[in-house]
């Protein structure tokens, strides 16, 4: 994805600037030992409560009429089917996707997570469809998850052990997750659970994991969260993780500080070092901006425009990039931003 794309997706809000966001004092080591300061243990195990609202009590308390485990792969393997012809975008198949959690059955969502690797065969009615190598293996594997998602609360367990696997579809099932937990859907349970989860994860993974959780929108526990590697990607001068993360907290909250349009400027327009005491109160060393990629400064710059629109500074770099960079796309792509 160009840097021009990752704007087109990004939903900034503009707020009046004084408008008070308190920042959190953070404990230094509190990523480390987060698990041990959480005020309850993650819990996977999954109790079934009346709140979810797309299925009914009588769906829930069925009877558990016998069915051959033949009849029931049939049933399961049409649902995914129908899941995937119908599918055009997320919110349009959600219709189709309750149709297919109704059939499948609570009691049987479990069962579902077996069906994410080689056990759906592409039907002769999709033959000169998904014809690209591996293709018809992701379209699966993103029919099964979204169905799971579709149980809401019923779901979350299973998405939880996928969560855990050795590859791609984990940050597919943290991603629905997250979605779920937007939705008021045991929100505490699954922030705390992906805290736990991210603990072990590359840098490159932790950062597509914070995106993720900014959907929950208006959580304390996230932006703590945010704050704190915040801190530590400036600390150890990695500042396109930096940015990300002050993205993501301004998605999150659905509003900006001074702070950030501070932090957003400076990464913008500055080439030199810091004391990081300019930038996070009580913090020792330095902070180096003389190597930023044109990249990231593009970004911060229209970061900084889409929230404010009244820095003379700020304004005259994107105007001046606008006419004068060697970047064909770069002058196609601010002359849609600046007005």
């Amino acid at each position: 994805m160009g840097i021009f794309d990752f704007f087109k997706n990004k939903n900034h809000r503009n707020v009046d600037d004084e408008e008070d966001v308190e920042y959190i004092n953070d404990d230094d080591n509190y990523i480390d030992d987060y698990e041990i300061r959480k005020e309850e243990s993650v819990q996977y195990n999954f109790k079934i409560e009346e709140s979810f609202e797309e299925i009914s009590s009588k769906e829930v308390e069925q009877t558990f009429e016998e069915i051959s485990p033949e009849r029931l792969d049939y049933i399961i393997t049409e649902e995914i089917l129908k899941v995937i012809e119908n599918y055009r975008d997320f919110e349009s198949v959600q219709e189709t996707v309750n149709e297919a959690t109704r059939a499948i059955g609570v009691k049987n969502v479990e069962l579902l997570k077996d069906y994410l690797k080689g056990r759906v065969s592409k039907p002769q009615r999709m033959k000169m469809k998904y014809e690209e190598l591996g293709q018809w293996g992701k379209i699966v594997e993103n029919a099964v998850l979204t169905i799971i998602y579709g149980f809401g609360e019923y779901g979350v367990d299973e998405l939880l052990k996928i969560s855990v696997m050795p590859s791609e579809v984990s940050f597919k099932a943290i991603n629905l997750l997250c979605k779920l937990a937007a939705k008021d859907i045991e929100r505490q349970k699954i922030i705390d659970s992906i805290i736990y989860i991210m603990k072990p994860l590359r840098e490159d993974e932790i950062i597509r994991v914070l995106n993720f959780l900014s959907q929950i929108k208006n959580s304390t526990k996230v932006d703590r969260l945010l704050e704190l590697y915040f801190k530590k990607y400036l600390l150890e001068n990695n500042l396109e993780y930096a940015y990300d993360t002050v993205i993501n907290r301004v998605n999150l909250r659905g509003k900006y500080i001074e702070d950030d349009l501070i932090f957003f400027k400076i990464l913008a327009l500055y080439d030199g070092k810091l004391e990081a005491n300019l930038i996070l109160k009580g913090e020792k060393g330095i902070i180096d901006f003389t190597n930023v990629s044109d990249d990231i400064r593009v970004k911060a710059a229209v970061s900084y425009y889409s929230l404010n629109k009244e820095d003379d500074e700020i304004n005259y770099r994107l105007v001046y990039l606008k006419e004068n960079s060697l970047d064909l796309e770069l002058r196609k792509f601010l002359s849609t931003v600046i007005k």
